[in-house]
């Protein structure tokens, strides 16, 4: 299996962290030159983030990363390699990484996308898993939740990929998972689990960071007003419970369940 690493030119610190990751587990991966965003003119911004945004105006810096998931999907699409993984430079690598990581021989035949990475949010996926590889299961995935900082692509997804974001209006992340975004979802995609990667900001806490966020301070959402916000914190029982007994009768009556992707 072909890695790609996406980082920039000027983050030194990361690249030696991942370097340190993947040579514990006996991986060895290519760098990606990520687009740096302070280089990206107006005229480049504009030719690309066209469309009506599903959440908000792409800040500079979610152009800039969504076009460095397109170099590794160019890459992807050429490669000679039948998958790639494709990563950020934030990740820790957890148990078994190197068996898993080292083909794509295990990946499901109609899947396009295997998430490798663990979140803290839950997320909706199959019961049953459809594949096995050392010690983890591949999950149908059935809800969006956020992050692209590990996910392995095969080559036939990445042409896909390509020819629907020559412009675009949504971070990658949503783009790639969030099924209410109009998209190319028409194939199916798995998660691993337990996942063998996490990102920093999930793995610790804002104190603990070492590595930080290329993104923080260049995204761009909306300001909620004082009434929006008491509005939001007075709906937020009634949210919960629902999403309680929602998630009782979904792992009742269904083929799925609500689980939070472990990492180990």
């Amino acid at each position: 299996m072909l890695i790609l690493v996406i980082n920039l030119d000027r983050e030194k610190k990361r690249l030696q962290h991942m370097r340190k990751e993947f040579s514990a587990h006996g991986l060895a991966f290519q760098r990606v030159a990520a687009v740096d965003a302070a280089r990206l003119s107006d005229e480049t911004i504009a030719a690309y983030r066209k469309g009506k945004p599903n959440f908000y105006e792409l800040g500079v810096g979610e152009v800039a990363c969504f076009l460095s998931h397109r170099k590794c999907w160019e890459i992807a699409a050429e490669s000679a390699e039948n998958h790639t993984l494709v990563c950020e430079d934030d990740l820790f690598l957890g148990e078994n990484a190197g068996e898993v990581l080292a083909s794509g021989d295990w990946m499901p035949a109609d899947g396009g996308i295997v998430k490798v990475e663990a979140s803290r949010f839950k997320t909706l996926v199959g019961k049953v898993p459809v594949a096995e590889i050392a010690d983890h299961g591949v999950f149908a995935l059935h809800r969006d939740y956020a992050g692209a900082g590990a996910y392995i692509i095969s080559r036939d997804c990445a042409r896909e990929l390509l020819a629907l974001t020559e412009t675009f209006c949504d971070p990658a992340d949503q783009f790639l998972f969030n099924r209410t975004v109009p998209g190319w979802h028409g194939r199916p995609i798995y998660q691993l689990m337990p996942a063998v990667a996490i990102q920093e900001v999930f793995l610790k806490p804002a104190s603990g960071q070492a590595l930080g966020s290329a993104l923080q301070g260049e995204r761009r959402t909306k300001r909620r007003t004082g009434f929006d916000k008491l509005r939001r914190e007075a709906a937020r029982p009634f949210e919960q419970l629902g999403g309680v007994i929602s998630g009782v009768v979904t792992g009742l009556f269904s083929d799925r369940r609500w689980v939070r992707v472990p990492f180990r």
